[in-house]
């Protein structure tokens, strides 16, 4: 039930658009923390044919937006 590509594109507003603010209201659109949703079982990276972290994405747009 997490949007990732949603939460992907967030991530990248931070860490290489360097646009936080767009990263901050759309998140808050999104209504969820995707890291408390997120069980880090892994599927979703081992399943990723580009083998993006998406556990590790997850944790670290959490943590951004509480900064």
């Amino acid at each position: 039930h997490i949007a990732v590509t949603d939460m992907i594109r967030y991530h990248a507003y931070i860490h290489q658009y360097d646009d936080k603010e767009m990263a901050r209201e759309l998140y808050a659109m999104a209504g969820y923390d995707p890291a408390a949703l997120c069980n880090n079982c892994g599927h979703c990276t081992a399943v990723c044919p580009s083998q993006v972290p998406i556990t590790q994405l997850l944790r670290q747009l959490s943590l951004d937006m509480r900064a």
